[in-house]
């Protein structure tokens, strides 16, 4: 997350397929491409269009970034965003727990050229939570090759009603992917990324 303005935060989470160092430093190009854009405050649906084609320029092996980008309005409490192929992310308001973002999927980042991608917004003003991850967390293994999966995340997230701070939803969610996989890590088969944050205004 970084500022573009003292009332406006890009957020971002991302995840590159592929494992070592081309992938990270695809990675790195991507989130010094999505900064760099995103600095210029130009459209979402712009900003992704360039950095889609950016990493498409000289990519031999083929990889590819999903990315959630979202631009928070921080006095008005709107979130607009796109989600290039990512995880649907969860959301919470005053009122209710959290539950999965209804949202729509454009392509992922560096594969196809000139792929177009749709704003989409969210009100937070109700005081609202948003919770991103990247796959890591769902894809979590038990001894039994079974997956911890979306339904045992947002049960997770729901603890206590989900009244804690990001902070403490962040922990909750570790400390349950980390019992769920064993205790031992060894379940973990990719990176996991959380960021959760409660918008002005609860």
């Amino acid at each position: 997350m970084f500022l573009i303005s003292s009332n406006k935060a890009c957020i971002v989470i991302a995840d590159v397929s592929g494992k070592g160092v081309p992938a990270a430093l695809f990675m790195t190009m991507a989130k010094t491409h999505i900064k760099n854009y995103g600095l210029l405050d130009m459209p979402l649906k712009e900003l992704a269009f360039r950095v889609n084609n950016r990493l498409c320029q000289d990519n031999p092996e083929e990889m590819f970034v999903t990315a959630f980008v979202g631009m928070l309005d921080m006095e008005k409490g709107r979130l607009i965003f796109i989600n290039a192929g990512h995880n649907h992310p969860y959301v919470s308001f005053r009122d209710g727990g959290f539950h999965k973002l209804d949202c729509q999927s454009d392509f992922v980042f560096g594969l196809w050229e000139d792929m177009e991608y749709r704003e989409q917004e969210v009100d937070m003003r109700k005081g609202g939570k948003l919770f991103l991850y990247t796959d890591g967390v769902t894809e979590a293994e038990n001894k039994d090759g079974e997956l911890f999966g979306d339904s045992r995340l947002e049960e997770a997230l729901n603890l206590d009603s989900g009244n804690g701070g990001p902070k403490e939803i962040i922990r909750a969610v570790s400390r349950e992917v980390t019992d769920f996989s064993g205790g031992t890590g060894a379940g973990q088969t990719d990176d996991i990324t959380m960021l959760c944050l409660e918008a002005p205004g609860r």
